[in-house]
């Protein structure tokens, strides 16, 4: 866990090279064997439009918070900036994001920002969340070639009235290397209680189960903000020590919100026990996850002492900064030793 006081100034030369990846053509950026998986919490990302069919009263014109227009776009830069940043000179293959309200803010994201040079994609579905908060998946379809998506809803059978985001599941072919599965979480809230998110990851595990039945080798990788920590109930039902079809590669990663003055590892990843033999076709690089821990994300805590995430707001005050959690990512590599007339293409 991070100390913060102790806290080591970061080694990113982070203005400069997202300046200069915003002006690298896309078929510029060089090869690579290395792809970049991320999730990001980025904390409300609203239009400023009234949806009467959700609690979006906050983050509209006019709201008690002063949304508006301008505070959107500065948004949307700022998570520019994080994901262009995290993946240095080649912006990740894959990136997860939790809290957006819909699809239109999303394409936005990726068109009206120097994404739009990387020529990332979408999958997104609506949820039913309260609040009209969704996860979704951008790519870049030169990396990740998407054959499916589907919305796995949590609907909890001991109280159905309660609505919450839907699990993201999106299968695709990385790179023409090898098929992978990708499931994108963001669980109930801690004030829900645990029996929710063990409840959400009983869902989840199903969803695992359902594919390794089919292929048992299958390349898995979970990631969200799960809103609880590795050794949590609802994080074990998942990945423990006394089942290795699925790893918790999180359960020595730097933390990535706080609260008070307490640190807490949220946003994580869980992987297939496959994907980290490094003779695999791909695999997991240094079988770690990481935060993406950018001095500018940060800012001093007055009242804790040491740091905390920058927020976009703290109560209803505008702070114009980024987000309450940090971002995460993982390495897969691809195998140079294999022969790739033998790698694994799952029947689709």
């Amino acid at each position: 866990m991070r100390s913060d006081k102790h806290l080591p100034l970061l080694k990113w030369i982070i203005c400069a090279q997202w300046l200069m990846i915003s002006h690298v053509g896309f078929a510029q950026l060089p090869h690579t064997d290395n792809y970049r998986i991320a999730f990001y919490n980025v904390e409300n990302l609203f239009d400023t439009e009234n949806d009467s069919l959700i609690n979006d009263e906050e983050y509209v014109f006019g709201s008690m918070r002063g949304w508006n227009y301008d505070k959107l776009t500065r948004k949307y830069q700022h998570i520019y900036k994080a994901i262009a940043a995290l993946g240095e000179w080649n912006p990740p293959a894959m990136v997860g994001l939790a809290e957006v309200e819909n699809r239109q803010v999303l394409e936005a994201l990726i068109r009206q920002t120097p994404l739009h040079r990387f020529q990332y994609a979408v999958v997104h579905h609506d949820s039913p969340d309260e609040r009209g908060i969704d996860v979704a998946l951008l790519y870049r379809p030169d990396q990740f070639k998407v054959i499916c998506s589907e919305a796995l809803p949590i609907v909890f059978p001991f109280d159905p009235e309660n609505k919450t985001r839907d699990i993201l599941y999106v299968k695709g072919i990385l790179s023409q290397y090898d098929t992978l599965h990708v499931l994108i979480n963001h669980w109930p809230s801690r004030r829900a209680g645990g029996t929710y998110r063990i409840y959400a990851a009983q869902v989840a595990r199903s969803k695992v189960e359902a594919i390794l039945a089919m292929s048992p080798e299958a390349n898995i990788i979970l990631t969200g903000d799960f809103n609880d920590g590795p050794q949590d109930q609802s994080l074990l039902v998942l990945a423990n020590d006394s089942d290795s079809s699925l790893v918790n590669i999180s359960r020595n990663q730097e933390a990535t919100i706080k609260y008070q003055a307490a640190w807490t590892v949220f946003d994580q990843f869980i992987v297939s026990g496959n994907l980290l033999k490094p003779d695999h076709p791909i695999f997991v690089a240094d079988r770690v996850a990481h935060t993406f821990e950018a001095d500018w994300l940060l800012e001093k805590d007055e009242k804790y002492a040491g740091f905390k995430p920058k927020r976009t707001y703290v109560g209803y005050r505008y702070h114009a900064g980024f987000s309450d959690h940090l971002p995460v990512y993982i390495d897969i590599r691809h195998n140079q030793s294999s022969d790739k007339k033998t790698l694994r293409i799952e029947n689709h």
